[in-house]
């Protein structure tokens, strides 16, 4: 029996239409707005993180990481999260040539080599080494098996199952074509 979709569970459309609508016109690119303020107003007058716990995937994911009580693993998530949409940005920025190259404070020649890659991998090193320590100090990680996410996660499941999956056909595929070398 398949479940009855809220309303909540198409948000992630809004998200999508402001980013791309955004790129052609200014005008969509202020929807962008609504999805900072109405996070914001349920917090001051419900009180609570309800929209990031909730509806939110990066709440999902941060509350993860919070029932293990590691701040570093999850300032190391947070480290690599805003490295990789740092990355998607700079290069957004970058493709049009009318744009200041300065905008930056690190060098164009410094990201081209890396150095924002080398951030990435050592966020991932220090969020492994957090998770690994909590393993051996506490022992328990939180439950992650369909039928916790599903029940703790209802809103998102289906999205974080669907991102899952289309990542691990992508990076399958990727060693598909180094199988014949």
């Amino acid at each position: 029996m398949t479940k009855k979709k809220k309303w909540y569970d198409y948000l992630w459309i809004v998200s999508a239409a402001y980013l791309i609508l955004g790129f052609f016109n200014i005008l969509f690119a202020w929807m962008g707005l609504l999805c900072f303020f109405i996070p914001l107003l349920i917090a001051i007058f419900g009180g609570d993180k309800m929209y990031c716990n909730k509806f939110c995937g990066r709440g999902q994911l941060f509350d993860l990481l919070g029932k293990t009580g590691s701040r570093e693993a999850i300032r190391a998530a947070s480290n690599y999260l805003s490295t990789a949409l740092y990355q998607v940005y700079r290069h957004l920025y970058h493709a049009n040539p009318a744009n200041n190259p300065d905008f930056f404070s690190v060098s164009q020649r410094h990201f081209m080599a890396g150095l924002a890659d080398a951030d990435l991998h050592m966020s991932e090193v220090e969020l492994t080494d957090a998770l690994a320590a909590h393993v051996k100090e506490k022992g328990r990680m939180p439950e992650m098996d369909h039928a916790a996410l599903a029940r703790d996660y209802p809103v998102l499941y289906q999205s974080m199952l669907q991102l899952i999956h289309n990542s691990g056909e992508r990076i399958n595929h990727l060693m598909e074509g180094r199988k014949g070398k």
